[in-house]
């Protein structure tokens, strides 16, 4: 009954440990363009509830203060008065 658990013990410590260790934290390849946005380069609140992007590349995000635009340079601001964003769509138009 040890030797089974001494087994079970090895098995598991070489499926986390060893294999899973070095895909556990490297960096997808094909996400080479990714970036992080902080509040400083959107200026508005830090809570955001979705995002989507149009046929024509914009994204658009659904923020606390609001609904964020980024057309890959600059954000801009979709004020809605007295609503709070929390979900976007997209239509085909």
């Amino acid at each position: 009954m040890r030797e089974t658990h001494g087994f079970l013990f090895i098995i598991s410590w070489l499926l986390t440990g060893s294999f899973a260790g070095g895909y556990l934290f490297c960096q997808n390849p094909g996400m080479k363009y990714s970036r992080d946005f902080t509040i400083n380069d959107y200026n508005l609140q830090p809570q955001n509830w979705w995002i989507t992007q149009d046929q024509t590349g914009f994204i658009y995000v659904a923020n606390l203060g609001g609904v964020l635009k980024y057309d890959g340079v600059s954000w801009d601001t979709i004020n809605i008065p007295n609503v709070t964003a929390r979900s976007l769509a997209i239509d085909h138009s």
